[in-house]
Parts: C-alpha cells; structure tokens; sequence
C-alpha cells in the first residue's frame, strides 16, 4: 500500500508515530523518556575506550624496553655488586615475559582498532562544520570502504591526484592522512623488532652473597660463591722478614727452567703469535714491562665479582761504564757490598747503594715507584765472552752500572664487567666509605678488622660487634684492637735456618736479588770463603749441591766442564783452587757476558724477589690479615639489547603513533555523530537519500557514473528551521522546532545538538525526484503531501 492511498485512520496512526520518534527542542533533558527512540546525534564513548585499552599496551612494553636496556626497574643497575634481590631478579623476569606478551597483543590489534577508530572519525568529516568544507559521495563511499587499508582504493586516489582530478576521485585528505597513521602504526613493531634483541646478562645474586656477619662465619661463602685464594696487604708486607724472601729467591734462581711459565707471571701484552711465546720462553717476554707478579696465578677471573689485588712489575736497564766510574764508597745509610778475590785470577765486586733492611713502600695502596741501582766490576774475567765472540774466551775488565724500576699498586681482576681481561695498573685507590654497604667493588677486610677500633667497640663477653669493612687507602694493623706485636693474623713470621738477622726486614727487590746472589749465606759467599782445606773442595760441593743459580737456564757448556773437573777423582788441592776459580769465571759469564744478557737476568731474579714477597706474604697472613678474594659465576637473566638509534627512532614512531591517535580522539568528540561508523549500513542508509539515476545498478561500473559520484555533494547537514530547500518550499519544522538532518542539507553540526533527538524521515514512494531537492527533510516533505491529499501543492513543487 502506497502512502497516497492510506486510510484517514491509518494516516492518523502514521503521523502519530512520526511525532512520536522526532527529536524536538523541547526535549532537551538528559534521559530519553521513551526507550523506543534511539537518540541519533550523540557522543560515543567507544573512541575513548579504545584508546584507553590501546594506549597501555602501547606505551607501557616501550617505556619498560627502554629502561630495562639500562637497569632493572627497581635498581640503578644490574652490576649491583652487592646483588640484586631474589625478589628483584624475578620481577625482571615477569617483565620481560610481560612485555612479550603484551607487544604480541599490540601486533594483532593495532590494526583494526586504529581502523575502528579512523571509520568513527570518518562520520565526523563527512558531516557538515563548516560552509567551505567539501566532501563528494565518491569519497564517502571510499572512506565507507575503509581505503586507508585498501591497496586498490588508495591507488585509485593516486592516479586522480596525478591526473589533476583529486577532488572528484576517491581520495580526500582524510584518506590520506588515515593511510600514513596506519602506516606508522603499522611498522613500528617490525622496525621495533629488528632494532631490538635480547641476550643473557650475568648479575651477581644476592642468594649468592656472603651469608652471614657472624664473627666465626663472617667470610664463609654462600652456595655460589667461592674463595680463589688471599691478597696481601702492604702493612704486613712491610715486616716481612729479609732471609724469608732471599731463601726464596735463591730457590727459585737454582730451580729455574728455560720453558716453564711461573703461574704468579701475568703477561701484559700477550703476543700474537703462541708460537713465539714456546720458542722464546715466558722470561724473554719480561723486557718492556710487559709482565708482572700478583698473589693470585695468571689467568685468574672473579666472575660477576669486582675485586682488586696488588701488583708489582720490574724492569732492568744495563750499560757499560768506565771501572773508575765504580763507586769507592757504596752510597746510602746501609748498601750492599760483596766481593770475590782470588790474586791474579779474578776479582769481583758488587756495591748496592741504599739502605739494607728498611722496607722502600709506604702502607699506601696508591701506585709507587721504586728506583735501585747496582754495580758490578770484575777484573780479568778470562771467561767473560762477548756476543760477537760466543765460541771463543777473550780476556777483559767488565765494570756494569744497572738500573732499575719497580712499580707497585693495584689492578682489577677479570671479571664479567671487563670481559675476563686483567685491568690496567691503578694510579689510586678509590673507596668512597670504607663502611658503605654498596659499592662499585668486592673489596672487603678480612674478618680480623670487624670491631675497628676507629668505630666499634667488643661487646661483653661476645664476638667483636661490627660490620664488614672495605680497604682504604692505608689500614695499619695497629688500629687493630687486639693487635700485638711481631704477630700478623695471630701468626709469627717462620725462622729462616741460619739467620744471622732474623728481625732484618726486606728491602728493595734488587737488593734482595744481589743479596740472594752475592750475600752471606749465597753460593758466591761460599766460594769466597773457601780455602784449600775445604774438603770435598768448594767447587765440587757448589756443582754437586745443584743450588747453582740460573744454571738450569743457560746450561753453559764451561759451567758443565767445570764442574765435571771439580768432581774427578784424585783432584790435587792446586787444582781445586784453579776450578774453583773456572767455575766461577764460567758462572759470571753465562750471567753477565753482555749488558742485554745481564738485563734478561736481573728481569728473572727481580720477578722472583716480589714473588717471593707476596706469597710469603700470604702464607703466612691467610687465617689473619690478608684479604680474602672471591669469585662468583652469578646468575643469567634476560635483557633487552638496542642501540640509540633504534631507541630514537622508535621513540619517533611512537610519539607520532600518539599524537595522530590523540588529534584521532579530538576529532572524533568534535560534533556529535549521526552513526556509530561510516559501514555498510550507514552507507546505505545515505544511497536512499540520493536520486534514482545517481546511483548506478548492478552491473558495470563506467567511468562516467564514477564522475558523476565525484560531482555530488556527499555531506551530511542540518536540515535549517525556517530556510527554503533548493525549489523554493520551506522548510519544514518552523513551527516545532524539529531538528533534521539531511545529505546535501546547508546546517552545520555542533556541540549543542548532543541534546537533540532526531528523527530519520521515511523515503518517498515511486515517483521522479531529481528534479527536487534531495536533502532528507525533502523526501519527507514531499511524502506527506501525498499523504494529505495535496496534490496541488504537490504539483506546485
């Protein structure tokens, strides 16, 4: 039944129900009495809520990404050298698995939700604002089809743009600028993603930290962490015993090997090639400075631990010089001096300025200098040889003034911070506060130190009552509160056998070598004192004690000739005399033949001498005094890895990401919206409005009805109170007051019509419509003549 062939009732029963569902301005309260009539133009919240859900898992993975590259969230950084909490360590965890999942969640929902959002914001700019704004059917439609993601919609767009015909294709600037927001959102998390990775980190673990401060459990590991050994400190060292040292050395010298790598020798600059390090032997390598002692064998690493220990290095520098250059009085409160004289046959003479038994370093554990010089002279050394002269003996007076230097301070083991290589020498010792519970190291007293006098005091009848204490720079056992003398640790330096000066303390390391060479209780000491009456003679008992020093290096064939004359059989004691003096003509020169030759064996003999000074050290400092170091393997957790670059240029992404979402979300709450999203039904619901001949049919689209699409105007107005339609009728609605909207209509939407509701008119029935208006309120003006019978007026249109 058409509309002009109703019934009176029926027409009444219709225009009941039309006045039933129109917005008037009179119903402006904020609840819809009438649950039958939707309210068309209003603010959706669905814009905000999604926003709300997708800003979170936006933002929140980044900021965490970024500040977990550099620490965890709730450390200032993972090498926390006094660990990291076991409850720290597990947030970071569920962190990382977080951030995964919620950038998964991000990846699939980016997409559709920003595109939810674009076709909410495409009602808004298809609606009218303002006078000037221009918006074709075509373009609607290709919003409606949500174009900014389709590759064929934006295509087209481009070949009109090209073409000089954008206003009448597809694309508008909404399209345009909704298919760059898509864009970006769409590739910052595969540029995230090659930007970032994650490795495994090391942390030293709090559960693997020295568990208790109890005095008798106070350094006694926890289940990862283990001990490698002690450190000596430079206030026991400066007692330590001068034989001690020299028993040592001269050990070491008859002990010696040509290949064999000492394990206390740390190599400075390793060479390139391991070959050479075989052929020429770890102490061709001394020259230069390149190697040095410490208390812990070579090689050694600490794990996530930090920790420094002492280091000594020496070098030798040797030249010839004129005999009258040869001091007639050693310098110095106390030098050394030796000699070996036999008339006519060898004189040899050593002069070592300084002072014997005053220990040359300060207590300081900031880095020191050491410089000590010798003289040697030895008149007609038959066996004295020169290198251009190796196979033959030639007779000469050799007068030889060394120098050398020797540094002591302080290096950082390799450790996980350092990729497992020794650090360099240390210019200072830097503790901040020796009583801080944090710090950059894993430097600690030994448990002797707890109850410093400096802070603490003993509680009654109880252990000391303390804390644990860092090394400063200097620490003298004397602030020590049960501190008494000739004791280090509760331990007295052993006796030497023989010690003429048990209480003598070690000077310098060359003075200790000349000593261990040229001394008292040397071999060369042994020889001078010898007499024809020594039996077995004196040179047989030096060959047979095998205690030659630097023999087993040289293996000289004149040493060997020797000594296989001094022990023949049925040796008279003219004879013992002359091979004690060969022997000792060969010895010397295997020794001191050139000046490079008497450098390489000083560099040996010094090394010796502050080895033997740290580990005697160390032995005999362990349960006490000396500092105890330790190592840990730590625990592996993830970390988030990126460079700057990545960071800023992700960062970029996001931030435009925000700003094009957060302009999206103004947009969107500019006007109130006549439909939820610019889909199919809106679209179809805007073709009704439209004429017969505008739309084409099913069927073959041409070019020409594109054109034609492109020329109709395509925006959603206000029906105005008052105003005419394009023919001359006025509007509708002056009366009431009734608020329409309309394709094609002139009113501008605004703020205010939130509190109006508004009635969708129906269309009109069979008959020709474009030659009239097509605006909405039109199509319903002209149903209601028909409907009242004024056919009149009808035609008067």
């Amino acid at each position: 039944m058409t509309s002009a062939s109703k019934t009176p009732a029926a027409r009444s029963d219709y225009e009941r129900a039309r006045t039933s569902e129109t917005y008037t301005a009179s119903d402006r309260p904020s609840k819809i009495s009438n649950d039958d009539v939707p309210q068309a133009l209003r603010y959706r919240l669905r814009a905000l809520l999604l926003m709300g859900f997708y800003i979170p898992i936006l933002v929140i993975p980044w900021v965490l990404t970024c500040v977990l590259v550099h620490h965890p969230v709730n450390e200032p950084t993972y090498y926390k050298q006094s660990g990291l909490p076991p409850n720290t360590i597990r947030l970071h965890r569920r962190l990382i698995n977080g951030i995964s999942v919620l950038n998964t969640i991000a990846g699939i929902v980016t997409i559709p939700l920003i595109s939810s959002l674009l076709a909410q914001a495409a009602v808004i700019y298809t609606q009218r604002r303002r006078k000037s704004q221009h918006v074709t059917i075509r373009q609607a439609f290709a919003l409606a089809d949500r174009g900014w993601s389709n590759i064929s919609v934006l295509w087209d767009s481009w070949v009109a743009w090209s073409k000089g015909s954008a206003t009448h294709g597809p694309g508008s600037k909404f399209l345009t600028l909704s298919a760059i927001l898509l864009v970006i959102a769409a590739i910052q998390l595969p540029i995230r993603e090659i930007f970032l990775s994650t490795e495994q980190t090391l942390v030293f673990s709090r559960s693997e930290k020295d568990v208790s401060i109890d005095y008798l459990q106070y350094f006694r590991p926890a289940r990862y962490t283990y001990d490698l050994g002690h450190d000596s400190e430079p206030d026991d060292m400066s007692s330590i015993p001068e034989d001690l040292v020299v028993q040592d050395v001269g050990n070491s010298l008859a002990s010696l090997s040509v290949f064999k790598f000492p394990p206390n020798l740390w190599i400075q600059e390793v060479p390139s090639s391991p070959e050479f390090m075989l052929q020429a032997g770890p102490w061709n390598l001394l020259s230069g400075q390149r190697g040095y002692v410490a208390a812990l064998p070579n090689g050694t690493t600490t794990g996530v631990m930090r920790h420094r220990i002492m280091r000594l290095n020496s070098s030798a520098s040797c030249a010839d010089v004129d005999q009258s250059e040869f001091p007639s009085q050693c310098g110095g409160e106390n030098p050394f001096t030796a000699s070996f004289l036999r008339p006519d046959q060898l004189r040899v003479r050593v002069c070592v300025p300084g002072s014997r038994g005053k220990f040359p370093w300060t207590v300081s554990r900031d880095r020191q200098q050491l410089h000590e010089e010798i003289f040697l002279d030895i008149s007609d050394a038959t066996g004295i040889r020169q290198r251009e002269s190796w196979n033959s003996s030639v007779s000469r007076n050799v007068t030889r003034h060394c120098t050398t230097q020797t540094e002591r301070g302080y290096f950082e083991l390799g450790n996980y911070r350092n990729r497992y290589q020794a650090g360099p020498l240390l210019d200072r010792w830097e503790e901040p506060d020796i009583w801080a519970t944090e710090g950059e190291y894993n430097d600690w007293m030994s448990p002797e130190w707890i109850g410093d006098t400096e802070k603490y005091r003993y509680s009654i009848g109880r252990a000391p009552a303390g804390e644990r204490r860092r090394p400063s720079t200097e620490d003298r056992i004397t602030d020590l509160v049960n501190w008494t003398p000739n004791k280090r640790g509760g331990l007295e330096w052993p006796p030497v056998p023989g010690s003429q000066n048990p209480n003598r303390t070690m000077t310098g390391p060359l003075m200790t070598l000349a000593i261990s060479l040229f001394g008292e209780r040397s071999l060369f000491a042994f020889a001078d004192a010898s007499t024809n009456a020594t039996s077995p003679s004196a040179a047989a008992q030096l060959c047979q004690s095998g205690r030659l020093p630097y023999f087993s290096r040289t293996l000289d064939s004149n040493v060997t000739s020797a000594c296989a004359n001094a022990t023949a059989a049925d040796v008279s004691p003219k004879q013992d005399e002359q091979n004690l003096i060969n022997l000792m003509k060969a010895w010397l020169a295997s020794i001191f033949y050139a000046p490079d030759e008497t450098e390489t064996s000083l560099d040996i003999g010094l090394y010796f001498a502050n080895e033997a000074m740290l580990l005697q050290t160390v032995q005999n400092t362990f349960l006490g005094t000396a500092r105890p170091i330790t190592s840990s393997d730590g625990s592996y957790i993830p970390r988030p890895v990126i460079s700057l670059t990545g960071i800023i240029l992700v960062s970029v992404l996001i931030l435009l990401q925000l700003l094009g979402l957060a302009y999206l979300t103004y947009y969107i709450y500019l006007v109130p919206a006549w439909t939820g999203a610019l889909d199919a039904l809106a679209v179809a619901r805007i073709a009704k409005s439209l004429g017969y001949d505008d739309l084409p049919g099913i069927g073959a689209v041409e070019e020409r009805d594109e054109r034609h699409l492109g020329a109709i105007d395509g925006l959603v107005g206000i029906v105005e109170v008052g105003k005419e339609c394009e023919d001359g009728v006025e509007v509708d609605g002056e009366k009431d007051g009734r608020v329409e909207i309309g394709l094609g209509a002139s009113g501008l939407f605004h703020r205010r019509l939130a509190k109006f509701r508004i009635k969708r008119a129906k269309p009109a029935d069979s008959m020709e419509m474009h030659r009239f208006c097509e605006c909405e309120g039109c199509t319903r003006r002209r149903a209601n003549a028909v409907e009242r019978g004024a056919s009149g007026a009808y035609n008067a249109l």
